[in-house]
């Protein structure tokens, strides 16, 4: 009996450390099975996040596109994590450990030259990153990668099988030593091969899950390179295009700070690339436009999302230009303003009969002053910023004194000598905001803008006076003497419109020469029913109250000083008559000498000149 106990004790002993064994030998499969699950896992996560690491880098570099660094930065972080990983995971196995140094080192490399490519993209440009692109050092270090990785993971799936192997002898030594010794020993060891025929299945289903999704990924990766280089090809024909064409053009961003431009901007505006890229687009403001067309610019863009019309600009040299500027806004998904694109085209050096063409349509052929046609248009325009501004636009109608005596005597020849010789000096002695225009003959008309009184319009008037009675050097045709009579209209002390202003003047210019030459005269002040008529501003009752007040004197008219100011007793209120002197000295450092104009207050603000930028 004790020997039955003793052996059944024996019996039952083994037959416990046979189910011990088993079980240990179970763990211990689990526990590789595991390891190799995640060792394989860690490995293929690593060769995907390197691909992902140099798709993100290739599209960055191909497109220049900052949404790319975001995976890519990701990927790079993930990449150094999962190395990590798997340096516990292979520190046990000598043979892992060494393949893990080597896959780190190709892994730094190929995350090295992902960094490179968006270095160079960065900083020299697309076609540097394109060139490191085209090297295809990425491509063999994740080859490399890609070989390594399943060095290690057929490795780690060996070791598997071999411990697999180990443990169905070993189960195979319990089913014999157990032997028909107890049920719970049979189900024990059929529970534990049903486990681990389980684990083993579930395993290849995540490898075969594993490899399709990496089939999957490098289809992905072969789609998204074609898509690239699509993209490429049309990045490339568009750079060209923008490189190619003879228009200029200028990309800023929405403060008006360019970014970017052609050569063909460069050498219309005579500035280097190096020198417009971050320059605010006010650098080539020509100062010939006033607020006013600045605002109507930038309405059409804002409303319409483009304008397009002639522009005044400056070139480096400080050469001024006439373009055709169109300007167009860009904006993202949500409709907000990010950019703005201007195309110019050099109207002077691409448009040669057109800008001829318009300028003879616009301007007196023999003097090169504009013709009654730009005479009108500026004219209005006068009158527009004058009503604006609550200021004054003066109207001079001249008439040459003698003119006909030189034209008739010395031939018409010398009569176009000298009508040119007086519009030059007329336009050397106005602003640039100022108008000298002929009408034809011996008539001219000055527009003059922004004046703060009266004054200012008789001082231009006595300085073009002492102007026309120095004498011409005509050349050939010898020395000629001339005066002039001026009749003066201002807006709106005796005219609401431009034709009315014309008119005014014209009387005013006949009053001066039924008197004497060589002076000028005020237009008469209208009357209560020509002023109820033409309805002007109220800034002009107190301008005409003044007006009247200075000039109205009891006596009867004689002959005045420069700017006296008078009326014919009994008669009706005729307006100044100014005379100059028979022989008034000349002002200034040598005999030609001119007085000089002084300054005109301007009332309104001055405009913010910019190339395309309120």
């Amino acid at each position: 009996m004790l020997a039955g106990f003793a052996i059944a004790a024996v019996s039952s002993v083994l037959i416990a450390l046979a189910a011990l064994y088993s079980f240990a030998r179970l763990e211990a499969d689990r526990q590789q099975l595991a390891q190799a699950d995640e060792l394989v896992v860690a490995l293929q996560a690593i060769q995907a996040l390197t691909t992902d690491a140099e798709a993100a880098s290739r599209g960055y570099a191909i497109t220049g596109d900052q949404l790319h660094l975001l995976p890519y930065v990701r990927a790079t972080t993930q990449a150094a994590a999962q190395l990590e990983r798997l340096h516990a995971l292979t520190a046990a196995d000598e043979w892992q450990a060494s393949r893990h140094a080597v896959l780190a080192s190709l892994v730094t490399q190929r995350l090295e030259l992902a960094s490179t490519l968006v270095q160079t993209r960065t900083s020299e440009g697309f076609e540097a990153a394109q060139a490191a692109v085209a090297a295809g050092n990425g491509k063999r270090v994740q080859a490399a990668i890609g070989d390594t990785v399943a060095q290690m993971s057929a490795s780690a799936r060996g070791l598997y099988e071999e411990q697999a192997a180990e443990t169905r002898r070993g189960t195979l030594i319990t089913k014999l030593i157990v032997g028909f010794g107890g049920l719970f020993a049979l189900v024990t060891a059929l529970t534990a091969r049903a486990i681990v025929r389980s684990d083993y299945a579930g395993s290849k289903k995540a490898h075969r899950e594993l490899n399709e999704a990496n089939a999957h990924l490098d289809a992905r990766v072969g789609e998204r390179t074609a898509e690239l280089t699509r993209a490429l090809e049309r990045l490339q024909l568009t750079d060209a295009a923008f490189r190619g064409t003879q228009d200029g053009i200028v990309i800023t961003d929405r403060a008006c700070r360019v970014l970017a431009v052609n050569p063909a901007f460069s050498r219309i505006s005579e500035y280097g690339e190096g020198e417009i890229i971050g320059q605010h687009m006010r650098f080539m403001q020509s100062g010939k436009h006033d607020r006013h067309f600045y605002q109507q610019m930038w309405d059409g863009v804002l409303k319409a999302g483009a304008w397009h019309g002639a522009i005044w600009n400056r070139r480096k040299s400080g050469e001024l230009f006439q373009a055709w500027l169109s300007l167009s806004r860009i904006q993202d998904a949500e409709g907000h303003t990010t950019h703005y694109i201007g195309i110019t085209t050099d109207a002077g050096r691409m448009n040669r009969v057109p800008t001829d063409l318009e300028r003879l349509a616009h301007h007196d052929a023999l003097t090169g002053l504009p013709n009654r046609l730009l005479l009108m248009s500026r004219l209005e325009h006068s009158i527009e910023r004058a009503r604006r501004d609550a200021s004054l636009s003066a109207v001079l109608f001249l008439d040459l004194d003698r003119f006909k005596q030189v034209n008739d005597s010395r031939g018409h020849a010398a009569g176009d000598e000298l009508l040119k010789r007086v519009a030059e000096r007329m336009r050397g002695r106005l602003r640039e905001v100022d108008t000298v225009a002929r009408l034809g003959g011996d008539e001219f008309v000055v527009v003059l803008e922004g004046l703060a009184d009266v004054g200012e319009a008789t001082r231009v008037a006595d300085a073009l006076i002492d102007e026309l009675r120095r004498p011409f050097d005509l050349g050939e045709f010898g020395v000629a003497r001339i005066g002039t009579s001026i009749g003066i209209s201002l807006y709106p002390l005796h005219a609401g419109n431009r034709d009315a202003l014309l008119e005014t003047a014209d009387k005013a210019l006949y009053l001066a020469k039924s008197t004497t030459r060589n002076t000028w005269r005020l237009a008469p002040q209208p009357t209560a029913e020509a002023e109820s008529e033409s309805s002007p501003p109220p800034h002009a009752q107190s301008a005409r109250m003044g007006l009247r007040k200075t000039t109205r004197v009891k006596g009867r008219a004689s002959p005045r000083r420069r700017g006296d100011a008078g009326r014919r007793e009994g008669g009706p209120d005729v307006g100044v008559e100014h005379e100059a002197p028979a022989a008034a000295p000349l002002r200034g450092p040598g005999p030609q000498a001119v007085p000089p104009r002084p300054a005109l207050r301007l009332r309104s603000r001055s405009p913010r000149s910019t190339f395309f930028c309120a």
